[in-house]
């Protein structure tokens, strides 16, 4: 027993466990340096996250309070509108009235376009139709102008002709059987031609009137003579000269009608 000192061993072994443990503090409060390093950095990290998160929420305040204003005044504008929409309504109310009338009158319309369609169409085939017409015409006219001239042209050859006969003949007649009836005092025309020279004028016939005359105009020498014709006398010769020649009769009756026949010839000498 005296060879272990007990007491120094327990003293040993306390001063090494001190040690021990100082040690140990020594690594644990090295270990909990760098936790509460750590710690910081995440605070001040978590710090400057709420700095940012605050102004951010200071914006969206600002933002909420104008948001908040857009919603009083669009509550005011709703009210407003509210109105304009009753007074819409309304308007669209009347409105509808008047479109069911227009759309009756348009119906209406639609009708009579339908007809003035139908109309027209018959217009327009009538249209065509008088045009044709129109061409047909014009057609016949240039023809009837063509024939016209032709007949023009012929008449002129005809006179021509009818007074190279006239000429070259020696008895013309002038009339034959020819019966008038006229009042008293009156005159008839009873014949006209172009004597191409001198000749005679015979004249029979019968007449009922006392006072009966012939009466012989040469207009070419501006000439008017005078001859018998009565119901005692009905004959007549008369010298005439060449030129355009009017054979008349007349009556100096103070009454009645008077009725003649007449056959002249005319005889060139």
């Amino acid at each position: 027993m005296d060879r272990f000192n007990l007491p120094a061993i327990m003293a040993g072994f306390f001063v090494v466990l001190v040690i021990g443990g100082f040690i140990y503090l020594s690594f644990v409060i090295s270990d909990n340096k760098d936790a509460i390093a750590a710690l910081t950095g995440q605070n001040l990290s978590l710090q400057g996250q709420v700095s940012t998160v605050n102004s951010k929420a200071s914006s969206l305040g600002d933002q909420l309070t104008a948001i908040n204003t857009q919603i009083t005044s669009l509550k005011t504008q709703d009210s407003d509108s509210s109105t304009k929409i009753s007074t819409l309504t309304s308007q669209v109310s009347s409105d509808s009235a008047k479109i069911s009338t227009l759309d009756s009158k348009l119906t209406t319309l639609t009708g009579q376009l339908a007809t003035t369609s139908s109309q027209l169409s018959s217009l327009t085939t009538l249209t065509s139709d008088i045009s044709t017409v129109k061409s047909q015409v014009s057609t016949l006219q240039t023809q009837l102008q063509s024939l016209n001239t032709q007949l023009t042209s012929l008449q002129s050859q005809v006179t021509t002709l009818s007074s190279q006969i006239q000429t070259s003949s020696s008895t013309q007649t002038l009339a034959s059987g020819l019966s008038i009836s006229q009042s008293f005092g009156q005159q008839t025309l009873l014949t006209s031609f172009t004597a191409p020279g001198t000749g005679y004028l015979y004249v029979t016939g019968t007449t009922t009137s006392p006072t009966g005359y012939l009466r012989i105009v040469n207009s070419t020498y501006a000439t008017a003579n005078i001859y018998a014709f009565t119901n005692t006398g009905p004959t007549a010769t008369i010298v005439v000269q060449q030129g355009n020649i009017s054979i008349y009769f007349a009556n100096s009756d103070a009454s009645g009608t008077i009725t003649a026949t007449f056959n002249i010839t005319y005889n060139r000498s």
